[in-house]
């Protein structure tokens, strides 16, 4: 099967992710969390307003809006997530950060979504089928 080859993958720099999923755990854990990441990169939708960050198996996951409320939970205003995959022992599990805190992330390199994603069997077929179309459409689509 022959992969498209016109959607591009935006590096993340693996250490530095481990690094930045280590903090927002243990901030949340209020102890000291140390943790692995996938090799990740992002990939925009074909307008640029939405973005997911996947992994090498094909595994990922879109941004979303998180709704800041006020004390009387009136919402104020919000903040954009992404949920990106860690890894610890043989677990794998989906840490949610900033989607501001990608910049710092990126390593200026790019990839081809057709390389990028592991060719093994139908599941990762699927799953690059899945973030192709994502990366080929508009928000309206997705």
């Amino acid at each position: 099967m022959s992969r498209g080859r016109d959607v591009v993958v935006q590096l993340l720099d693996t250490t530095k992710l481990a690094k930045h999923l280590s903090e927002v755990l243990s901030e949340e854990y209020g102890r000291e969390v140390t943790t692995n990441a996938w090799t990740s990169g992002v990939i925009w939708t074909a307008n640029g307003e939405r973005l997911a960050v996947v992994n090498t198996e094909g595994v990922g996951c879109r941004n979303f809006a998180e709704l800041i409320t006020d004390f009387q939970g009136q919402v104020v205003g919000q903040r954009d997530k992404i949920q990106v995959y860690a890894i610890n022992g043989m677990s794998t599990f989906p840490v949610t950060i900033d989607v501001s805190a990608l910049r710092e992330l990126y390593t200026g390199e790019t990839e081809n979504l057709a390389d990028f994603i592991r060719t093994f069997g139908d599941r990762l077929e699927d799953n690059f089928d899945l973030w192709y179309s994502f990366g080929k459409s508009t928000p309206e689509r997705v």
